[in-house]
């Protein structure tokens, strides 16, 4: 008897780490699926209307930035070093800003200063790019999950915001923004 219960003492021991881990999990998984939900997703970043909160910060070149622009349109959008549809949009980030040369985009990276510049790569000469190592940024924004982008007009309101992950994403997002600047 005296056997039996040391081995069901081990065993709950044993047990107590797998089933936190577990639950740890369970709720990692829930968590991502919300956030991902259409739920999820409308809740991400300021409202659509919404006057952008003001930000200063420091690009790759140690300039300062402040966001949203002055008197001008943009597209901002906040990625990181290690999501791979990130890396992919890369080379899509630098098609719209050569398409779009009076757009500026501005590209928040969340990673080491180290990281963000070998991932910004040649998006740094097409794109104002601010590393985000402790994504003080993205939570002032209220985003959780990249890629994501927002496009605010010339009086730094919000007119588009979402989850974006191919180039049609990003012209459909910087043209919400072209498209209200003209009819101004």
């Amino acid at each position: 008897m005296n056997a039996l219960f040391w081995f069901s003492y081990a065993l709950l021991w044993v047990l107590l780490p797998v089933m936190s881990v577990s639950v740890f999990a369970l709720y990692h998984h829930f968590g991502q699926m919300y956030l991902t939900s259409r739920e999820g997703r409308a809740e991400q970043g300021p409202a659509v209307g919404a006057q952008l909160r003001r930000t200063e910060a420091l690009d790759l070149a140690t300039q300062p930035v402040l966001l949203p622009p002055r008197g001008a349109p943009a597209l901002v959008m906040f990625t990181s070093t290690t999501c791979p549809v990130c890396e992919a949009m890369r080379l899509d980030l630098i098609q719209i800003a050569r398409d779009q040369p009076d757009l500026p985009v501005y590209v928040f990276c969340h990673g080491s200063t180290r990281a963000v510049r070998q991932w910004a790569g040649e998006l740094a000469g097409a794109a104002t790019v601010v590393p985000d190592p402790r994504l003080r940024h993205a939570a002032r924004y209220e985003v959780a999950v990249t890629p994501f982008g927002i496009a605010v007009g010339a009086d730094a309101v919000v007119r588009a915001r979402g989850i974006v992950n191919d180039l049609d994403g990003l012209r459909a997002l910087a043209g919400s923004v072209q498209d209200l600047e003209e009819v101004r």
